[in-house]
């Protein structure tokens, strides 16, 4: 009897040995759904967050939920399979079908513009390659957004002519500079150009049909979608205003994608396994083909901006682009992650949620977010006026010292927002509370010396601009273009 009991006493110690790992594995796992659940239930109650949101590692979708309304005028709420425009994210697939052809010979990276498009003005397309189109290497300027028609129709090449065909910005493959709708339009027109078919029919024959992206598809505002979330702005002085435009044959190639969370969790599947495209061109896809200026350690490959980013105190590889100021997807595909963030209002800051998401997976440090202060102040000045701001700052802090966001910038945003506005008195008062708090910030006297300009109080203006360029370090790029502006502003001025 005894020798049985101890038989089965180990028998016992040996299963829950075998089990320990798999016990603590889903315990972490566990923690970390609730981390995320946390987070983004904050984000959520402070209007920062407006869509549906994947989570997936080592090809498992661990938490998938959807916050808010897709349509705030008939009060219907955002749901997991809500389709939203992806807005700029569609450059990545408008790179993947430029490396299918590529796969089939039918064209080359190092190829011309002219190579394929002879009706493009040749004096640009005989110099701009495929790469540099890819890469936004090419240097051909964007056309003025807000003042094209917002139906522009014709043939392809007769819109890029009119539209994408100015003089070089500066030499093709010198240097990146993002280019939101020129390079990938040409593309766009390329790939219609070689399969003698739209866009929309070649997206949906060599992609979506193949992956079974049965909820995604390429979108026009004559164009019923069903499940299709209403896109907003969040204008500055917190107002929601639907986002319209309509410039289809201009987009195309760019943007224009609408898809959901699930679809695009099949899409990294196809981009880290599947047959799409060959293992060459994957890679090609994620290289590090031209870096970015401002940060050197972000690179841009083939619709995708590559980056080594520290998470829990390690260099991680990731691959990842934004789209609309709303939506984000951040690839892992050395480690199998994938974060996916759909919104249909731009008041989220996609980047810091999905960055703290993928600290989260990695179980690395990362803060919860803070109500907005700014948003805050704006509504008791509109209701009470500007000379109850101070006091309301100064209760806040004390009674929420943890809740809201007290960084200068707060104050400093709300200042530039009442300058836009041409309310400069209100300007003048948030700039001057702000030196009160900050004393030693020259973007304040910046701000501070522009709007006593505006109101004809050269002296004062002159003074706080001296005092700006007296303070600025000039050591980051954004630094050195204050910097700029403030000697543009007092030589005007003197």
């Amino acid at each position: 009897m005894k020798k049985k009991l101890k038989r089965v006493s180990c028998l016992l110690f040996i299963l829950m040995l075998t089990c320990l790992p798999w016990f603590l594995e889903y315990l972490f796992a566990k923690e970390r759904v609730e981390k995320i659940d946390e987070l983004l239930n904050l984000y959520y109650s402070f209007g920062e967050l407006n869509g549906a949101v994947l989570v997936a590692e080592n090809g498992k979708i661990i938490y998938k939920k959807a916050f808010g309304l897709a349509n705030r005028e008939l009060n219907v709420s955002n749901q997991t399979d809500s389709r939203f425009n992806i807005h700029s994210m569609s450059k990545q697939f408008t790179a993947a079908l430029i490396m299918q052809l590529k796969e089939e010979g039918k064209l080359k990276l190092d190829g011309k513009i002219s190579d394929y498009l002879p009706a493009y003005p040749k004096e640009i397309g005989e110099k701009v390659t495929i790469h540099q189109l890819l890469t936004h290497t090419h240097g051909i300027p964007e056309p003025d957004y807000n003042k094209l028609p917002l139906d522009i129709s014709g043939p392809a090449d007769k819109v890029l002519k009119e539209y994408m065909s100015k003089p070089f910005k500066f030499e093709p493959g010198s240097k990146f500079e993002y280019s939101g709708l020129v390079g990938y339009a040409i593309l766009g027109a390329i790939i219609e150009k070689l399969s003698g078919k739209s866009y929309e029919e070649v997206l949906t024959r060599r992609i979506l049909k193949p992956l079974n992206m049965k909820n995604s598809g390429y979108a026009n505002d004559r164009k019923i979608v069903e499940k299709k979330s209403t896109s907003y702005i969040k204008t500055r002085d917190y107002r929601f205003e639907k986002r319209v435009r309509n410039v289809d044959p201009l987009f195309t190639g760019a943007t224009n994608i609408y898809s959901t969370v699930d679809d695009l969790y099949l899409w990294d599947r196809a981009l880290s396994t599947g047959p799409l495209l060959t293992k060459e061109s994957r890679d090609l896809l994620l290289a590090r083909h031209a870096n970015v200026p401002y940060n050197s350690t972000l690179f841009y490959g083939y619709g995708w901006y590559i980056t080594d980013f520290e998470l829990a105190g390690k260099k991680r590889f990731l691959a990842e682009h934004g789209g609309g100021r709303c939506n984000a997807i951040i690839r892992a595909p050395h480690e199998d992650r994938l974060v996916v963030l759909l919104g249909n209002t731009t008041s989220v800051y996609p980047w810091e949620i999905t960055h703290k998401l993928m600290q989260i997976l990695y179980n690395g440090t990362y803060e919860l977010p803070k109500r907005s202060l700014q948003e805050a102040l704006y509504k008791i000045i509109e209701k009470k006026g500007i000379e109850a701001a101070i006091p309301e700052y100064h209760r806040l802090k004390k009674e929420f010292p943890d809740t809201y966001e007290f960084h200068m910038m707060e104050l400093s945003d709300l200042g530039y927002l009442y300058y836009s506005q041409g309310k400069m008195k209100k300007s003048i008062e948030i700039f001057k509370f702000n030196l009160e708090l900050f004393p030693d910030q020259f973007a304040m006297y910046h701000g501070l010396g522009d709007a006593y300009k505006e109101v004809g109080k050269r002296d004062l203006a002159i003074k706080n601009l001296k005092k700006a360029l007296e303070l600025n370090p000039r050591k980051e790029d954004w630094e050195k273009n204050i910097y700029k502006q403030t000697q543009k502003i007092l030589k005007e001025l003197e």
